[in-house]
């Protein structure tokens, strides 16, 4: 047997497991609709590692709830930055002083 067709068979075996893998992940997902499932099952099987890795984010099983405590800190974070000077620049509708 020609070293080609070993190299070839072990990279269809490794396509062919990944791609199960992560079409596994798809169709136990419960954030994605059924037409998007469809979609990416297709997508997965027609461009697959590309494709994982667009939507590994939306697949993963760790789904991360915004809390109190972490929106606060996104806020004071935001109020830290100098950049966020929220009215600046916007007519209020008072006197200009012209």
């Amino acid at each position: 047997m020609n070293l080609t067709y070993v190299f070839l068979v072990i990279l269809f075996l490794v396509y062919f497991f990944y791609t199960f893998n992560v079409q596994k992940k798809i169709t136990l997902n419960i954030v994605l609709t059924k037409r998007q499932k469809i979609l990416n099952s297709i997508l997965i099987w027609l461009v697959p590692f590309v494709w994982y890795y667009l939507i590994k984010d939306l697949i993963t099983d760790e789904i991360e709830i915004m809390t109190k405590e972490k929106r606060n800190k996104l806020r004071t974070k935001h109020d830290r930055n100098p950049h966020s000077n929220g009215n600046v620049g916007t007519y209020s509708g008072g006197d200009m002083g012209f």
